[in-house]
């Protein structure tokens, strides 16, 4: 027997987020695509449909919903890989309902002195 299909249920708020959250240039690509994945889930698109349109697997897919569905937000960026410089953490304001808490998003070395501007305004 199989499993239903994987699929993401968006708040209208959460919608808002993920959209500005993928088309910040700020932003980590493999962010920007789990944010877009996300969101075409939440269209009814099928994990195989939406792994074709990103150029990637479909495990990456489940993997990404599975990350939304049990971290929220913070789950779209990567964990701190080694070899990389620890640079800063920057409050971010998104939209509430996302978290019960304050996102911080790693900001790696070349991004010092830019402004992040994915969140509400």
């Amino acid at each position: 027997m199989s499993s239903p299909p994987l699929r993401v249920f968006l708040t209208k708020n959460q919608e808002q987020s993920l959209f500005k959250l993928s088309r910040s240039q700020q932003v980590p690509q493999r962010t920007r695509d789990r944010a877009d994945a996300l969101r075409l889930s939440s269209m009814g698109w099928k994990v195989e449909k939406i792994a074709v349109y990103l150029k990637c697997t479909k495990q990456t897919v489940r993997n990404t919903i599975h990350r939304w569905k049990n971290r929220g937000i913070v789950g779209l960026w990567d964990a701190h890989r080694q070899g990389y410089n620890d640079s800063i953490f920057i409050k971010v304001p998104l939209y509430d309902n996302l978290l019960a808490r304050d996102v911080f998003i790693f900001i790696k070395e070349p991004f010092y002195n830019q402004k992040l501007n994915c969140g509400a305004t």
